[in-house]
């Protein structure tokens, strides 16, 4: 019997159906070889039938290796790396299942061979590969974009072409535009059939572009004045020279804008100044409007973060993101800038963050003093002297046990109450040592309760037992 597989989305499983049933196997995770468990059921001839025996231990297992979708299942899991006593344990667990015999055929394994497209001046295309389970390339094979999901968004995104050409040897490729794809990451569905298989890949791809920066314009102001739109504007990659004191202000404006003046906000936009004598400030600049950023620095604010050190400072334009194909650090400018000097006795070495920090001196306060070794052992005895008072007391009484009932209930309320007292006894001891108040006071309540009931009998029993020998003296 001879049984061929199919990719059902359904069932998110590779369905083989045959004459008699229709049953379920994971796509192989591997085109050069098939998973341990397969080779097994290929060798033995073991069929994959009755699904719903079978369905629950052949959930597939999800893992993202390198921009393909591997689907696992619990046998593959079980034996991959194994030993073959624990192969041989599933495959005949599969034949007590199953039983009876078949021939398997493999199904279309999707891989991505570019996981990034570049919309920059050479064009990539997106590729993928198509594979039978056993490696050899897929004839004849339909491939297209079933959906696209923007990662950022998580929204559906329209592409104008769908279907992948065949260009040779099991690799197809499809053209994409900055029309149908912007700059970002986003979710595919691959899905490939031929005649007698289907396959498919969950991935997701980068698309990439150089970005352009343009309209730059930076300069020193008075207060809140406007930049001069001559003087201020530079050309990509171009330095000027600036002089500055710590009563002005250094303004910066430009626009990012990715292909085709398109819309893009980088994920780092940074300057940052960078003083002769070590001294690092970086600054964050936020978008204003649309793709425009503004960042105005207050020098009279940067006086203590930037050490009250005059001198020449380079100021640095950072922009970078990972869609980006020409992430760059630009100097846009070389700036003089006087600052008034620190307050006397104060270092005008740069602070480092991540240098050694200054040593921390404490001392622990000394222990108290503790009295002598004689004067705590005096102490002790005096304690103790009480109990052996109470002691000395009770043979000076003649305490004895003659009143002790031999037997039955009384003797079990008797040893409950002496039990009970001893019990509270152990516990003053404990709330000496460890417990806390409110502790010792939860569980005497409860000891009191077990102590006051036997108590009660033993009590009863003994003024019977005194008004029983008075009438009998009588």
């Amino acid at each position: 019997m001879f049984i061929t597989r199919n990719y059902t989305e359904e069932s998110g499983f590779c369905e083989a159906s045959c004459s008699f049933c229709s049953i379920a196997k994971p796509n192989p995770c591997s085109s050069s070889s098939k998973p341990t468990i397969w080779r097994w059921f290929d060798v033995l001839a073991i069929p994959f039938d009755h699904a719903d025996k079978l369905r629950p231990l052949l959930l597939p297992l999800h893992s993202q290796d390198k921009g393909r979708k591997n689907r696992r299942g619990v046998f593959e899991a079980m034996t991959m790396g194994s030993s073959p006593a624990a192969t041989v344990l599933v495959l005949v667990m599969c034949c007590l299942l199953c039983g009876g015999g078949a021939a398997v055929e493999g199904g279309l394994i999707v891989e991505l061979v570019t996981p990034s497209v570049s919309l920059g001046s050479d064009a990539q295309k997106l590729q993928v590969s198509v594979t039978s389970s056993d490696g050899s390339p897929a004839p004849a094979a339909t491939v297209a974009l079933a959906s696209v999901h923007s990662v950022a968004s998580d929204s559906p995104v329209s592409i104008s072409e769908q279907s992948f050409a065949s260009i040779g040897d099991g690799k197809y490729e499809l053209g994409l535009s900055s029309s149908d794809l912007f700059l970002g990451k986003y979710k595919l569905r691959i899905d490939a059939s031929s005649d007698d298989d289907k396959g498919f890949l969950d991935t997701v791809i980068a698309v990439t572009a150089p970005i352009s920066v343009s309209n730059v314009k930076v300069g020193v102001v008075e207060g809140d004045s406007v930049l001069p739109e001559s003087d201020a504007r530079l050309e990509f990659k171009q330095t000027t020279t600036l002089s500055a004191t710590h009563l002005q202000k250094l303004k910066l404006a430009f626009e990012v804008s990715g292909p085709s003046g398109a819309l893009f906000k980088p994920q780092q936009v940074m300057l940052k100044l960078r003083g002769e004598s070590g001294v690092e400030q970086t600054f964050l600049i936020k978008s204003s409007t649309g793709n425009s950023y503004e960042l105005t620095l207050d020098f009279t604010k940067l006086v203590e973060k930037l050490n009250h050190q005059s001198g020449v400072y380079t100021v640095d334009l950072i922009v970078g993101d990972d869609v980006m194909e020409n992430s760059f650090l630009w100097t846009l400018a070389s700036l003089d800038l006087d600052l008034p000097e620190g307050p006397e006795g104060a270092s005008s070495a740069p602070v480092s963050k991540f240098g050694p920090k200054p040593e921390i001196s404490h001392i622990f306060r000394q222990p108290e003093k503790r009295p002598p070794t004689y004067l705590s052992m005096a102490f002790l005895v005096l304690t103790l002297l009480p109990l052996v008072g109470f002691f000395v007391a009770l043979l000076q009484l003649g305490v004895n046990l003659k009143n002790l009932p031999s037997g039955g209930l009384p003797l079990a309320a008797a040893a409950g109450f002496h039990g009970g007292i001893a019990s509270i006894l152990v516990l003053y001891l404990m709330f000496w040592l460890k417990l806390n108040l409110f502790t010792t006071l939860q569980v005497l309540g409860f000891l009191g309760l077990l102590t006051l009931v036997p108590g009660f009998n033993i009590l009863s029993y003994l003024a019977n037992l005194s008004s029983a020998s008075k009438v009998k003296t009588s």
